[in-house]
């Protein structure tokens, strides 16, 4: 009787209440692997990235107004004798060893680009023409005697074999191949840029003129020491200034505006550019003093601020119509004078302007940068945090799988050991039955006995 009731509790409470309980924790564990599964599909998804917008930049602030200086305080400043004394290169070049003409070795190349090198001698030779100018391209010598024996017989007989040709100068083509292996220029195709770079000087300087500048000038120029792109860079724009100049200045100028651009690898360049646009306006005898004089004023005063240089020029060219051809550059040199001393406070302030703009430039850029650098930050920790978050969401999801699994397994014995019991009831119950069906007849016959 006594177990019966416990049996009964058991299997009408202690077990429906721990089997809600149980099934409370696997629904809890089937969350928690769904969850794991959208949080694991979350940190699939790229973090967004903050756009750094870079914002406006600095606007420099407007120079103030220049002191103008006017024709009549220029000509009041000119010396009464004009007397011109003669300009010097502002750099001498150095002296440079001989070049070796020996025979130039037979290099494996590319077919193209000696074809490509034989069609820019072929330029050279049409600006240079070989009938006119055969010592040039055939080169100089003469004949030479292995003993006085051979000088008789060649006398008489005039039989090549008696006599050797000597050359005292080569060709050009020989002597630009050895040029150039002098440079170390080995590949064909910077042969070939360089000489076509020779080639726009040639095209802009007078014919006369273009033998000459090639044996006295182009080929002794280090250009290894410049590199082969600033060199030909340098040929073309001397090329537009030389141009514009007189016959006579063109070769003896070609070495100022050399060594101009050699000496200021910041401005030269620029500056023989402004000046290639604004000769024209000066008189044709004054240009090469006029060129001089502009540069002399900015290695010696606006030495990389070139900008302030033009300004200033700009300002006088209007006075160079009322301004005769031979006192253009005195009247230039004077002006020089009197801007700088009107405008020396000026010079100041508007060097002031360019470091406060070249420091707001420089703040602007410094935080641009450190904003992006914030972004990619904030960006690199979203990463880390999905990272950490996808961790978790694997242990959310193996851990509600195993939750499941085991508590499945408990619920399963659970139910196993409650089947048991009821089985256990049943049977007791139908052996009550049993026995009362039993009994009930055993005791009517006794009573009728007892009658």
């Amino acid at each position: 009787m006594k177990q019966s009731k416990l049996s009964k509790l058991e299997n009408q409470y202690y077990y429906g209440i721990s089997r809600y309980f149980w099934h409370i924790i696997i629904g809890l564990s089937v969350l928690a692997v769904f969850f794991g599964i959208l949080l694991y599909v979350w940190t699939q998804i790229p973090p967004g990235k903050k756009h750094v917008a870079k914002g406006m930049k600095p606007v420099k602030k407007e120079y103030p107004a220049l002191k103008q200086i006017n024709l009549n305080e220029i000509y009041n400043a000119m010396p009464v004798v004009n007397t011109q004394p003669q300009e010097q290169d502002i750099t001498d070049q150095e002296e440079e060893p001989p070049i070796d003409y020996g025979s130039v070795p037979t290099q494996k190349v590319d077919s193209t680009a000696i074809y490509n090198f034989e069609n820019e001698l072929g330029t050279t030779k049409s600006l240079i023409p070989e009938e006119q100018n055969k010592a040039f391209w055939q080169g100089t010598g003469h004949r030479g005697f292995a003993s006085e024996r051979d000088r008789k017989m060649f006398k008489k007989t005039h039989n090549p074999k008696y006599s050797k040709w000597i050359y005292d100068t080569p060709g050009f083509k020989k002597r630009y191949l050895a040029y150039t292996k002098w440079q170390n220029i080995n590949d064909y195709n910077d042969k070939t840029k360089l000489l076509k770079a020779i080639n726009s000087i040639l095209q802009n300087i007078s014919s006369v003129n273009r033998t000459k500048i090639i044996n006295q000038k182009l080929l002794d120029i280090h250009v290894s020491r410049l590199g082969l792109n600033k060199a030909t860079s340098m040929y073309r724009q001397i090329g537009k200034v030389l141009r514009k100049l007189s016959e006579g200045e063109q070769i003896k100028m070609f070495q100022t505006l050399f060594n101009f651009a050699y000496n200021n690898p910041n401005d030269g360049l620029p500056l023989l550019n402004y000046e290639s646009k604004i000769i024209d306006s000066v008189a044709y005898p004054a240009r090469s003093l006029f060129l001089r004089r502009i540069q002399k004023e900015y290695v010696n005063y606006y030495n990389n601020n070139i900008n302030s240089l033009t300004k200033a020029t700009d300002h006088f060219l209007p006075y160079l119509r009322k301004i005769s051809p031979d006192k253009q550059e005195i009247a230039l040199k004077v002006y020089y004078e009197l801007y700088r001393k009107n405008n020396k406070e000026l010079n100041q302030q508007i060097q002031q302007i360019d470091n406060e703009y070249r420091n707001e430039v420089a703040n602007w850029e410094s935080d641009f940068r450190r904003r992006v650098e914030q972004a990619n930050m904030e960006y690199q920790s979203k990463l880390r945090q999905k990272k950490e978050y996808r961790w978790w969401s694997y242990k959310g999801i193996a851990y509600g799988f195993v939750s499941v699994l085991i508590i499945s397994l408990f619920l399963l014995i659970l139910s196993m050991v409650r089947n048991v019991n009821r089985l256990s009831e049943a049977m007791l119950e139908n052996n009550k039955l049993f026995a009362d069906q039993f009994q009930a007849p055993a005791i009517e016959k006794k009573e009728e006995n007892i009658e």
